[in-house]
């Protein structure tokens, strides 16, 4: 149950009765010590990210997925930064996924970010300041 939705992408969903808002991702620019780059990740979706990836015109030579919410170990890391080397290439994830690694290894990982951009800011604001006292009630 939903009193609205949000929505990533070109194709709005089929839900005429709740209001929709549309949303972009926006890449923030990063630069990189090389070119080829070996990306990981634990998100629902990885194929976005790896899309983002090669979006900002890195040579993505590796992918590696981790389940959603995924907890990372050493020997992860270790395997991953093999893997990197042996590409020559370094290592990639998201901002989630980093904020879970060690800070020992997050200095040896770059991060994709990357802001949500609203089409109608001042419209999804105002529905939700709207829903607020419903919410209270409900409590």
């Amino acid at each position: 149950r939903a009193d609205g939705f949000i929505y990533i992408g070109k194709n709005k969903p089929s839900l005429s009765l709740q209001p929709c808002f549309k949303a972009a991702l926006e890449l923030k620019p990063l630069t990189l010590p090389k070119k080829r780059v070996v990306a990981f990740c634990g998100i629902g979706f990885p194929q976005k990210f790896y899309q983002s990836v090669k979006d900002m015109n890195f040579n993505l030579v590796a992918e590696e997925n981790f389940p959603d919410h995924y907890v990372y170990k050493e020997q992860d890391l270790v395997r991953l930064e093999k893997l990197a080397q042996s590409h020559n290439a370094v290592l990639i994830t998201t901002r989630k996924d980093c904020i879970k690694i060690d800070p020992s290894w997050q200095k040896r990982l770059h991060v994709l970010d990357m802001s949500v951009q609203f089409q109608d800011e001042e419209g999804l604001y105002r529905f939700i300041l709207k829903k607020i006292p419903t919410l209270m009630e409900r409590s």
